[in-house]
Formats: structure tokens, C-alpha cells, sequence
């Protein structure tokens, strides 16, 4: 502790504007723990990370027998669990062993469900079930109609829940080993792996996720570079349907042909040799299924510890309510010791008034973000001066004004992302969609309005590691912070943004730092092939090229290590009173340079667009490989200045604007 706040010293020195929130939070984290040694190293998770390969066994498999047995256990444990409640009990234990769950038949179809449990933080109650696994039967729809459910967590408070492990059966997704790359057909031939799912696709083309796939190469990692493809279906089958031939082997027709052709060009072996290549021998993962492994509902300091979750693409989630939960020590990822290619998705982060703690968290592939933390914007139906809003009706409309209370913040934005008005909840009509607030509406009919008290704000990341991830940690909402996490092989990284134009959720990220974090192979997207999007840094502010949602303020980027990406490592767009301090770079730029960008553009370890009052200080750049160069404003392969900055120093002297 005494080490953080040595830390923020020096950072204050350096001219950083430190919120005292993020100077509080962080310094009560020991930076000494940063996780620079592999996990499995670290015998972390109860025994670290085991060997993967293609040729493991697919995991437990049940009889009929067994699969009822488990039923029959199953069967009233949540009523039980309730009824110890009622009783006066402060915990209750599970006898360890394999429970079964099956899927309602109407809606909600959540298979495991405990509600109004309220408790009080001097007598919380315990749920302990070490040694105990929940299966979920998963039906034979395809994402989005597949709703695959499983532990729903309902209006409750100060609930601890430890040990339990979650899994799927079958698996919800397709797996298999490529054998066969036919560019000329822009086909691969896969080998189902034993104990994975296969179904045609029956309900005509792939849809939104189903049809999507995840390449790995032969041990597991994730190719980190293909994740380049995503836009445009680039990491998407054609196929309607798949047929299975008799010696479980199967074809699939990409729906892009720049996968295969970009992928055996000279440049982009030269640029990522064999590890980012896909190659006979290597895995795919095809989405087919999707749901929640575990869903925390209108809730107040729920505590989930030592959780695994090995169910692929079912995630957990936290929508509404309170908040303030507590995640620690949870594993989503493979199980053990098995061929399984993707686990159990990252965090939906929804419209909480306090933002959760993730302590000692691994994730171990996904197929979408680690976290997504937000709340919900409210779109004006029309305006009743001089003080009442009517919303446009929506489901996120619960998560959003449906939980206002008199006095919390309203805040309006014209369509271009500037703040216009600031301003407080009066009341509410019958209907949530109907808000007086302080302020005069009668000229905001065209605005988006942020209801920030409910975006999850508070929330912490520390002491994880995070890898072979196929996207981000995604940050729409603040405080918060990241702090003392390892990344590897992401396909994108840290992306702080706001989506305000999405009609869905949302929010405008301020006050957070990202600090003292290792990044290694992350958002290997090279931009002179690919544009620069959320992909392309270690760390990516707003997004360049495109217009600011928002001016994004109060962003810290700390002492962190960034080895590698394709390009810049930080960039900052659409950004006020930031800072980027006390970080080493290695070889940034240089997997862009080798597929072919000739230019001096965006050559620079950071790289400032719509930027003010920006300080950038005792950084320390190490490129062997000489791919960064001078920019032509700061004379400096540290920081390189795009369009509209102002008010920017480096290392002390005020540099820019171009």
C-alpha cells in the first residue's frame, strides 16, 4: 500500500490531474503483486493452468442413469436452500457432487433460482458448495434464440456463495481440429473433437453469433492477430448447414475470402510468423449456443468466491440494483485437463449504482469482452416544458430511469457528444419513461440523456490475469479502476468508449486509471491493413477517425508495461486532462511496419487526436527494431500528435499543437 501511494506521488509530479478516488483505491493495492510470472507458475486457481491439447479428453460424460440421478438431486435444492433461509440459518451446505438442472419451459428459463434472500452486512448468509458442480441442459437452439441459463441470483443482499462450478451438457459450441485448408475452395476440413457438440444450422444462415468462430493454435493460445478479421464476417462460416461424414469429419466455407488470402502472404508471415497463422493441426471453436452462467439481478454486496465457470459462451452477469458485489478468486475458462477450446464468457456489467470488485479473476478464452462495464442511455420520445422528458419505451428503460431516484444525476448531450446540461431527478410519472427534472427541457428534445448514477460506477479490476481472450475489457462508465492485471493474447485490450448512439447501453467513461498492468501480445490488429479501431492499442481512448460520442475526461495510464502490439500502444481520442505516465513500451509499431505501412503516420508509442490538456512524462521506450520514428511535431518516437491537440506536454515542455 505504502507503494501505491509512493506511486501517485511521483504521478502528481509528473503534472497527472489524479482524481483523490483513484489515489484511495488504488494505493489500498500492494503494486509488488503485479502478476509478471506465468499463473500456472503462481499456483494460483488451485493448481495454475494444466497442458492443453486437441487430444485431450473431452471431460466427464454421463449415462442416462447418471444424468437422472443428477436430475433427482437437482431436483428442490433451491427450496431447500430457501427454506434454511426462512428458517433463521446463516449458511447452508451443499453435500458435494453432480446436480442437474433442466431448462424451464416458459420464460424465464433460468434452471437454478434463488430470490429475496436479504440479509445484512453484520449477518451475511453463506451458500458452500466446494466439490460441487451444476449442470445445465442446454437445448438445441442456436444464439440469439438459444436462451442456455443457469444460476439467477434475484433481489438479494449480503449473499455469499463459495466453491461452486458450473458447466454445460452438451457444450454449446462446435470443435474440431482443422486437417485441410483449401484456399482455392476458401475451405478448411475439420475433425470434430470427441465430446463436441454438432448440429446443422437449422434455421437457415448463421446469425449473429452462431456461425462465428474462434481460431487456437494446436496448444491452446489464441491466434491473436486473425482477431484483424472480425469486421466485415471475416471470422465467419457460410455454410446454412454442415454435414457430418461417418468418419466425424466435416467442411466449412469461410463467408470472407481475406482470411485465407491475407493470411499466406509474405508480409504477414514476416510480421507473425506461425504463431499467428492458422495451420493444419490448429483448432476452431464455432459458436452455436449462447446464454448466462450465473445472473446477479436487483441486488445489494452479493460475494461470489472460488467460482468456476467451464460452460462456453455462458457468461456471468450483474444487472440493476445496488451493486457493490464482490468477485474473487473466479475462474472462467477451459476445464482441466480436457480438449475444450472455449469456456465461459466475460461479465455483462449492467446498470449497477456501485460498480463490482473483480480480486484474483481468470479468464481463459472467451468469445466476447472480459467486461462490459455501462449503464443504459435514455433516448427523448418528446418534451413537455419546462421541466418534464418522455422517453422512447425500450427494455433497457428499467436499468436506466426505471431505477432514478430524486436526485440523482441527470445529464443531457447533443448528438455530437458535447455536454449540454447538468441536472438532478425531481420525480417521476406513473410510467418510468415520464421524468421531471431540475433543469428547462424545453430546448433538449434532441439530446441523449446519461443517467450516471446507474452506470456501474466504482467498479475495481485488480490481481488478474487475463488471456487467449477474444476481445477486450470494455469500459463505459466510471470511476474505476485496472490495476495490477496481466493481459495475454488479446484480440483487443482495454477499450475505454462510449457507444451513445447504439439505443442500447452505454455511458460516458471519466476518472479511470489503468495502472500497472503487463500486456503482452494484445491487439495485434496492424492498421495500415485493417483501419484503426478499437483493436489497435494496448490501450485505446475513444477511437480514432470516428466522432467523439463524448469528450472522455480524466483518463490515467500508469506504470504499465505494453510489449508488442501491432501498432501504438496507448492511443487517446476525443480526451481532456489525461495523463500517460511512467510506462515501458516494446516494440510498438513494428507488426504494422512488416505487413507493409510505409508512412511515418502513427509510428509513435502513443499517439494523441482531439486532445486537451494532456500531460505524457518518463516513459521509456525500448524498439529493436527501429519501427517507431520521430514525429514531425514532438521530434519524438514516444508521442506523436494527430489533429486538434492542444494544451499537450511531454516530458515537461509543451509541445503541438500540428
Amino acid at each position: 500500500a505504502l507503494l501505491g501511494k509512493r506511486f501517485f506521488v511521483d504521478m502528481r509530479a509528473a503534472g497527472s490531474a489524479i482524481s483523490a478516488w483513484a489515489v484511495l483505491n488504488v494505493a489500498a493495492v500492494d503494486l509488488r503483486e503485479r502478476t509478471q510470472v506465468p499463473w500456472a507458475q503462481r499456483g494460483a486457481n488451485r493448481g495454475g493452468l494444466p497442458v492443453f491439447s486437441l487430444d485431450n479428453p473431452p471431460g466427464p460424460q454421463f449415462t442416462p442413469a447418471e444424468k437422472a440421478t443428477q436430475l433427482t438431486r437437482g431436483r428442490g435444492l433451491a427450496a431447500s436452500i430457501a427454506a434454511a433461509w426462512r428458517g433463521g440459518n446463516r449458511s447452508y451446505t451443499i453435500p458435494p457432487g453432480d446436480y442437474r438442472f433442466s431448462k424451464p419451459s416458459t420464460f424465464p428459463f433460468y434452471q437454478f433460482v434463488l430470490e429475496d434472500l436479504v440479509n445484512t452486512a453484520a449477518a451475511p448468509f453463506d451458500l458452500w458448495g466446494y466439490g460441487v458442480t451444476f449442470w445445465f441442459e442446454v437445448d438445441t437452439l442456436m444464439a440469439p434464440r438459444a436462451e442456455n441459463d443457469g444460476v439467477w441470483i434475484r433481489n438479494c443482499s449480503h449473499l455469499r456463495i463459495h466453491g461452486l462450478t458450473l458447466d454445460a451438457d452438451p457444450r454449446t459450441t462446435i470443435e474440431g481440429t482443422v486437417i485441410a485448408i483449401n484456399p482455392a475452395r476458401n475451405a478448411l476440413q475439420l475433425r470434430l473433437s470427441a465430446g463436441s457438440l454438432f448440429r446443422p444450422f437449422p434455421l437457415g444462415s448463421p446469425t449473429t453469433n452462431a456461425g462465428r468462430f474462434v481460431p487456437y493454435k494446436r496448444d491452446g493460445a489464441f491466434i491473436t492477430p486473425l482477431y484483424s478479421f472480425q469486421p466485415g464476417g471475416g471470422l465467419r462460416i457460410a455454410n446454412s448447414s454442415l454435414s457430418l461424414a461417418a468418419d466425424r469429419t466435416f467442411w466449412i466455407t469461410l463467408q470472407n475470402t481475406a482470411l485465407l488470402t491475407q493470411m499466406l502472404s509474405p508480409g504477414w508471415a514476416k510480421a507473425f510468423g506461425d504463431r499467428g497463422t492458422l495451420q493444419v493441426g490448429d483448432g476452431l471453436a464455432i459458436l452455436y449456443g449462447v446464454g448466462e452462467s450465473i445472473r446477479i439481478e436487483g441486488s445489494d454486496s452479493v460475494s461470489v468466491i472460488d467460482l468456476n465457470v467451464y460452460a462456453a459462451k455462458m457468461g456471468p452477469s450483474e444487472w440493476g440494483g445496488e451493486g457493490g458485489h464482490l468477485w474473487q478468486r473466479v475462474y472462467l475458462g477451459r476445464r482441466p485437463y480436457t480438449n475444450q477450446l472455449l469456456s465461459g464468457e466475460g461479465w455483462m456489467n449492467s446498470g449497477l449504482r456501485r460498480g463490482s470488485t473483480f480480486d484474483s479473476v481468470q479468464v481463459w478464452t472467451t468469445s466476447d469482452d472480459i467486461f462490459n462495464f455501462h449503464g443504459y442511455w435514455g433516448y427523448i420520445n418528446h418534451t413537455v416544458p419546462p421541466h418534464q422528458i418522455v422517453l422512447t419505451p425500450g427494455w433497457p428503460i428499467a436499468l436506466g430511469a426505471g431505477q432514478l431516484r430524486a436526485g440523482d444525476r441527470v445529464w443531457f448531450y447533443t448528438s455530437n457528444g458535447s455536454r449540454v446540461v447538468e441536472t438532478t431527478l425531481v420525480g417521476k410519472g406513473t410510467a418510468s419513461t415520464t421524468l421531471t427534472v431540475g433543469a428547462d427541457v424545453t430546448h433538449l428534445a434532441a439530446s441523449v440523456v446519461e443517467f450516471p448514477d446507474w452506470g456501474c460506477g466504482g467498479w475495481v479490476v485488480k490481481n488478474s490475469y487475463f488471456h487467449d481472450v477474444y476481445q477486450r475489457a470494455f469500459v463505459q462508465s466510471g470511476p474505476g479502476i485496472f490495476v495490477n492485471n496481466t493481459l495475454v493474447r488479446c484480440g483487443s485490450s482495454v477499450s475505454i468508449r462510449s457507444t451513445q448512439l447504439s439505443g442500447n447501453e452505454g455511458g460516458v467513461p471519466r476518472d479511470v486509471s489503468v495502472v500497472n498492468n503487463t500486456f503482452v501480445n494484445v491487439s495485434m490488429t496492424p492498421a495500415s491493413l485493417f483501419g484503426d479501431g478499437v483493436a489497435s492499442a494496448a490501450v485505446v481512448v475513444g477511437r480514432l477517425g470516428e466522432a467523439a460520442a463524448a469528450t472522455y475526461t480524466d483518463i490515467h495510464v500508469l506504470g504499465n508495461t505494453v510489449d508488442g502490439p501491432a501498432d501504438n500502444a496507448i492511443v487517446l481520442a476525443s480526451v481532456a486532462n489525461c495523463s500517460v505516465a511512467r510506462n515501458v513500451f516494446r516494440n510498438p509499431v513494428a507488426a504494422d511496419v512488416a505487413v507493409g505501412n510505409p508512412g511515418p503516420a502513427l509510428r509513435q508509442a502513443v499517439f494523441l487526436e482531439d486532445a486537451t490538456a494532456l500531460t505524457v512524462a518518463n516513459n521509456t521506450l525500448e524498439d529493436t527494431t527501429g519501427a517507431c520514428i520521430d514525429d514531425n511535431v514532438t521530434h519524438s518516437t514516444i508521442l506523436g500528435l494527430g489533429s486538434c491537440t492542444h494544451e499537450v506536454t511531454l516530458d515537461g515542455k509543451a509541445v503541438g499543437p500540428p
